[in-house]
């Protein structure tokens, strides 16, 4: 029979495997996942992604609230929330050459091995993030699934199902130019 202390420390392990999976229970919300339809759930997620430090999730969690329950009470908290972790706010005015709304953005050359990158359309800016539509994937080899998580992938998994998919990278990432 393991002692309590090696008890504790397997059951710890084994839900820093899958909590991140989804697979498991961190009190009464599950952790990432959660229910969309719920701004509860999604703003407590948030928040708990941006306690962790992970402020490119919490960025794309606040912005779920707002985009698909603006009225609910929690849209005005996350619009606040979102408007301290980018620096202030939205953009005002983009510096010539900068990255602006609506233009498209591939990840920086030499980022990627083989001249792989992905690109895609700016929809959002809260500096010194960019959200980013995913509408081109470029792997360089034709064995490669994706490209693994990242800063610059929005600490997401990028893949051949990932189009259409809007992730939070650092501006630094990215580079103007035609995709």
């Amino acid at each position: 029979m393991p002692r309590p202390a090696a008890a504790a420390r397997l059951r710890r392990a084994v839900l820093a495997l899958l909590l991140p999976l989804g697979l498991a229970s961190c009190g009464s919300v599950w952790w990432p996942g959660g229910d969309p339809a719920d701004p509860e759930a999604t703003f407590a997620r948030a928040y708990w992604y941006e306690a962790q430090g992970a402020t490119g999730e919490a960025m794309r969690d606040y912005d779920v609230v707002i985009e698909q329950h603006p009225r609910s009470p929690l849209a005005a908290i996350a619009r606040e929330r979102l408007g301290g972790l980018g620096g202030g706010g939205p953009a005002a005015a983009a510096d010539p050459g900068d990255i602006a709304q609506g233009d498209a953005a591939c990840t920086a050359p030499g980022l990627y091995p083989k001249d792989g990158r992905w690109c895609g359309i700016v929809r959002k800016r809260f500096d010194p993030y960019v959200q980013v539509e995913v509408t081109h994937l470029r792997f360089g080899t034709i064995w490669a699934l994706g490209f693994s998580r990242s800063v610059c992938t929005g600490n997401r998994f990028l893949g051949y199902f990932s189009y259409g998919e809007r992730v939070w990278v650092p501006r630094t990432c990215l580079v103007t130019g035609r995709i």
